[in-house]
């Protein structure tokens, strides 16, 4: 499977700028990529904060998207990190654009709330089921703390047949730095791969806000 992995750099509260952003290296994607993914909440920017309290910001958000999708049909599908509002919820969303639309949303199940984080102020918490059937791949999509404080097996119980394996865990992060942070975050990560035996494709952001 061919992922393309965005590590761009978001600024917090600029959507037309982080969307040109996206769009350079979306559109930029080989015709093989089966899979373009972008950091946590890349549309908006990492953390937006109170932002999120404006409602109008967060419809800004979700027409942008649409529009960038409806602007580019024959990119490949892009896993794109925006605040996503259903049935009258906030949350922190990860949105499956493909063939002009968005056809899928996939939401963060842990919502960290200690330090520098204080998501659950502004979302509410994932009950969707985050497995993506792409052609014959099977993937499991998740944000950022959902490997963190999620086992690999309470995330995929019920969710796969047993005849369906996985090809890839997909983690959208916008993960902060913190000294000796990287150390921590590769065996948070392999654990978590070593307990669902799959590969997980990890897209951080970068810059200042990281």
């Amino acid at each position: 499977m061919n992922l393309r992995l965005l590590q761009i750099n978001p600024i917090v509260g600029d959507v037309r700028g982080n969307l040109a952003l996206v769009k350079k290296e979306w559109t930029e994607a080989p015709s093989s990529t089966d899979l373009v993914v972008s950091p946590e909440l890349a549309v908006c920017g990492y953390p937006p904060l109170d932002l999120l309290k404006e409602e109008s910001f967060v419809h800004e958000c979700m027409k942008a998207v649409e529009l960038l999708a409806k602007e580019n049909q024959h990119a490949p599908p892009l896993l794109l990190g925006c605040p996503w509002i259903l049935e009258d919820a906030c949350y922190n969303a990860a949105v499956l654009i493909q063939n002009g639309e968005v056809t899928e949303v996939f939401t963060k199940r842990a919502l960290p709330n200690y330090d520098v984080f204080d998501e659950k102020r502004y979302f509410v918490e994932g009950h969707h089921n985050n497995i993506l059937t792409l052609g014959s791949h099977t993937l499991l999509i998740t944000i950022c703390e959902d490997i963190w404080v999620s086992s690999a097996k309470d995330l995929l119980s019920g969710l796969l047949q047993n005849t369906q394996p996985l090809s890839v865990i997909v983690n959208l992060s916008a993960s902060p730095f913190a000294k000796n942070q990287q150390a921590r975050r590769e065996r948070v990560i392999a654990r978590f791969a070593k307990d669902a035996n799959s590969m997980i494709a990890y897209c951080n952001q970068t810059g200042a806000n990281t």
